[in-house]
């Protein structure tokens, strides 16, 4: 029991006496100002002035479509039907 509780914490030490990797930060991102703060009753102010119309739900409809017709492309096998006999057809190891 203590060996194990010693041990973690010996562990535990070590992992501490680590660096900590440094994050490259380009020059345009050291030299950006910092962004402007918004006052959280505007964004809520500018969201609720949109409305849907029928073009914008004509629009959300297309989009929908295509996302499900690219969800579906995923669904599709990886490997053609060609790849996958020449794969399980194996390597040739008598030349080796």
């Amino acid at each position: 029991m203590y060996r194990t509780v010693i041990s973690i914490c010996v562990f535990a030490a070590l992992a501490g006496c680590s660096d900590f990797p440094q994050i490259p930060i380009g020059a345009t991102a050291r030299s950006a100002d910092y962004p402007e703060l918004v006052p959280m009753e505007d964004i809520l102010e500018s969201a609720g002035e949109k409305e849907i119309t029928a073009q914008s739900a004509e629009d959300l409809s297309n989009r929908l479509a295509r996302l499900r017709a690219q969800a579906a492309a995923l669904l599709g096998p990886v490997v053609d039907a060609e790849t996958k006999s020449r794969l399980e057809a194996g390597v040739d190891q008598s030349e080796i």
